[in-house]
């Protein structure tokens, strides 16, 4: 093994497990300090807040090809 390939090698963990059947876009939120991504195929959104440990979950009408913060004003 090379030397770069070594250094490329890092741990890997679950940090939410659920269950996903195609887990895409995954999104951090900066303010929040929460990640978001999508499960495609199921549809499901999901909103990681790794200083709680906790997982929140939402079902869509509709399946997701993808997931975008949008501002509001008000």
């Amino acid at each position: 093994m090379s030397v770069e390939a070594r250094h490329a090698m890092v741990d890997v963990a679950c940090s939410a497990n659920t269950r996903d059947l195609l887990g895409e876009v995954p999104r951090w939120h900066q303010i929040e300090q929460a990640l978001y991504w999508i499960d495609a195929l199921k549809p499901a959104i999901h909103r990681l807040d790794p200083a709680a440990g906790r997982v929140e979950s939402w079902t869509p009408p509709e399946k997701l090809g993808s997931l975008r913060r949008v501002r509001t004003t008000g």
